[in-house]
């Protein structure tokens, strides 16, 4: 990841010498920089998204990590306590009041 930042940094710093010496075909040479960082980041960066917690400990710490006490849920009960949370949250929401004729 730091790769990418340096990367960035010294494509933004020389570039008027890049446009001076290749002109326009400067940028050609920076949108491939941009697609090789974008392909770093997509396969070596974890997706966390919709995970709890516990398990995002466990993806960057060693697999013995112990968080909230061991207690481990299975994708099941995951689903389950998901889409309930999404139904309550459904119900919770303040409903339009009908106009009265």
């Amino acid at each position: 990841m730091v790769l990418c930042a340096y990367s960035v940094v010294f494509f933004i710093n020389y570039a008027p010498i890049g446009l001076a010496n290749i002109h326009w075909k400067y940028y050609i040479v920076y949108d491939c920089e941009l697609a090789v960082i974008f392909t770093v980041i997509y396969f070596m960066c974890v997706e966390t998204k919709n995970t709890p917690l516990e398990e995002i400990a466990k993806f960057f710490d060693v697999e013995d990590t112990l968080v909230g006490g061991g207690i481990e849920m299975s994708k099941k009960e995951r689903k389950y306590l998901m889409l309930r949370a999404e139904l309550r949250s459904r119900w919770s929401r303040p409903r339009p009041k009908c106009k009265s004729k």
